[in-house]
């Protein structure tokens, strides 16, 4: 009898799966160590330098204009050059008392001017022009046709710095003083100073040659 239980089975094939190693145990007697990679740094970064700007240099300076005078810088309270004279309250030189002729005369102020003359000069002693030319300002109100009184802030004027009002100060009074060779002396004077500061040679030696004894003019 034929056995069909072994016929047409397929014949099978008992094969065995590899399983795993088993891992090893740790050892309590060994403790564990984490193994730490160090992190890499930053790459340092590099300094640029910063070029430092170089001072600026000094500007040069503008050259002069040729046959243009420069004009002196005016500054309260300081002279730019000798201030001619003061003339005393009788104005008359034994040179200019030989040299003048008839209707030539002596100032003599009277007393309210000579008070302010007086009061002027004190300011001009301490080099308070400001303070002079208040005086003299108040004096040529009270006596308009005091030529002494022009002249003297004509010159603080002058020693002030305002050479243009000295000059035209120093006119006026030239024109109310003709009988005083004295004053109008000094006016010259003063005004040879404006016109040398200017740089007007000619203008200057005029004036000068006015202001010598016998020659004052208006």
């Amino acid at each position: 009898m034929e056995d069909r239980t072994s016929r047409g089975a397929a014949p099978t094939t008992s094969s065995t799966a590899r399983k795993p190693a088993p891992l090893a145990a740790p050892d309590p007697t060994k403790p564990a160590v984490a193994v730490v990679k160090p992190l890499a740094m930053p790459a340092e970064p590099k300094l640029i330098p910063i070029p430092v700007p170089e001072s600026a240099p000094a500007p040069a300076p503008v050259p002069a204009t040729p046959g243009v005078p420069t004009a002196p810088a005016a500054a309260p309270g300081m002279e730019l050059a000798a201030i001619p004279p003061a003339l005393s309250s009788s104005a008359v030189s034994p040179e200019q008392s030989a040299a003048a002729g008839e209707g030539d005369k002596q100032y003599r102020p009277n007393a309210a001017v000579g008070e302010l003359l007086s009061k002027a000069k004190g300011f001009e002693q301490k080099r308070d022009f400001p303070g002079a030319i208040t005086i003299l300002e108040r004096g040529v109100q009270v006596a308009p046709n005091d030529p002494m009184l022009w002249h003297q802030l004509a010159r603080m004027r002058f020693a002030n710095g305002e050479l243009a009002q000295a000059k035209r100060l120093a006119e006026r009074s030239n024109s109310l003083a003709r009988s005083f060779p004295a004053i109008t002396t000094g006016n010259w004077m003063l005004i040879g100073q404006v016109e040398k500061l200017a740089g007007n040679a000619e203008a200057a030696q005029r004036a000068f040659s006015n202001a010598q004894p016998g020659h004052a003019t208006q």
